[in-house]
C-alpha cells in the first residue's frame, strides 16, 4: 500500500470512528429519560407518582411537579372488574386483593362470547396554590386486553376550570421487558377539548402489555361544590381514531364524563369512574 493509499484509508478510518461516536451519543441522548433527583425529591414524588413514572420524568417536569403539595395529596382508587357479555358489560368493584389475585394468576376469559378484564382507576389531586390543584388521572391494566385499539381516558370538572394549555397524557407500556411511553401534547391530534374538561384517545400499543394511561391537568376550584370526574374507557372492537373522539363531556356519560355518540357507544365497556372532591377557599 502506497503513501496515498495509506492516507485515504486513514481519512476512512477517521469517519468511521466519528459516525460510531455520534451514533453513541444519540443512542445515549435518547435513553437518558430520567430526571436528577436527590433521595428526598424521589421519595417526594413517589407520593404520587409510580417508579416507572418517575423514570421517564425529565428534570423540567420534576421541578414542576416537586413545587406542589405532594405530601397532602388525597386520592381515590378503584378496583374495577369488567366482563364483556353478548348483552353489553357488566362492571362490578372488586377489592385490590381480588384484582391482584387475578392479575398473579393471569385470570381471563378465553370464550368467544365474552372476556373479564381488571382495571384500577385513580383520581389524585396535589395542592398548587389557593384554590389550585394538580390533578392525576390514572388507568392500570392488570390484565393484558384481548382488543388493542383507541381507548380513552378524560376528565370533567364541576365547580371549577382547567388550566388551559396543562392539560396532557401518557400511555406507558412494556414490549419484551423493555417499559416505553407515548406522550401526547396539549391540543394535539388525539385530545378532545371542551370548557368543562377533556379526554385523549391512547391506541394501545400492538404485541405490548403492562398498560399504564394517565392524564393531568391543573384545575381551579371554583366554589364549595367543586368536584373533578375522572374516566376510562375501553375499546371492545377495533375503531378509527376519528370514531374515538365522537364524544362529549357530560355528566351523562359513561364514568360520568365520556358521552359517546350512539354509533360508537356500544364499542366501548362502560367502566365507571372515580372521583373527588376539591377544597375552597372563599
Amino acid at each position: 500500500m502506497n503513501v496515498e493509499q495509506r492516507g485515504g484509508a486513514l481519512e476512512q478510518l477517521k469517519k468511521i470512528i466519528m459516525t460510531i461516536s455520534i451514533l453513541l451519543v444519540m443512542i445515549i441522548s435518547t435513553n437518558v429519560k430520567a430526571a436528577n433527583l436527590t433521595d428526598e425529591e424521589y421519595a417526594r414524588l413517589r407520593n404520587v407518582f409510580s417508579d416507572t413514572r418517575i423514570s421517564f420524568m425529565s428534570d423540567e417536569d420534576a421541578a414542576r411537579y416537586l413545587s406542589y403539595d405532594l405530601e397532602h395529596s388525597n386520592k381515590v382508587s378503584k378496583y374495577y372488574k369488567v366482563t364483556e357479555t353478548t348483552n353489553g358489560t357488566i362492571t362490578t368493584e372488586v377489592s385490590k386483593e381480588e384484582a391482584t389475585t387475578a392479575a398473579e394468576n393471569n385470570i381471563s376469559t378465553r370464550a368467544s362470547y365474552h372476556t373479564t378484564s381488571y382495571k384500577n382507576i385513580a383520581i389524585t389531586t396535589s395542592k398548587t396554590g389557593t384554590n389550585s390543584y394538580f390533578i392525576y388521572v390514572t388507568n392500570n391494566w392488570l390484565i393484558t386486553p384481548r382488543v388493542k385499539s383507541y381507548d380513552v381516558i378524560a376528565m370533567r370538572v364541576d365547580d371549577a376550570t382547567i388550566s388551559s394549555g396543562t392539560q396532557r397524557g401518557m400511555q406507558a407500556y412494556t414490549t419484551n421487558g423493555i417499559t416505553d411511553v407515548v406522550n401526547y401534547s396539549y391540543q394535539g391530534t388525539n385530545m378532545v377539548l371542551s370548557s368543562n374538561g377533556f379526554g385523549i384517545s391512547m391506541n394501545l400499543v400492538d404485541a405490548a402489555s403492562g398498560f399504564t394511561c394517565e392524564i393531568e391537568a391543573i384545575v381551579t376550584a371554583t366554589s364549595q361544590w367543586a368536584t373533578v370526574y375522572g374516566s376510562y374507557q375501553h375499546a371492545m372492537t377495533a375503531v378509527t381514531l376519528a370514531q374515538s373522539k365522537a364524544y362529549t363531556i357530560s355528566h351523562n356519560g359513561y364514568g360520568k364524563v365520556i358521552n359517546f355518540a350512539t354509533a360508537v357507544q356500544n364499542d366501548y365497556d362502560n367502566m365507571r369512574g372515580v372521583s373527588i372532591e376539591l377544597g375552597y377557599t372563599a
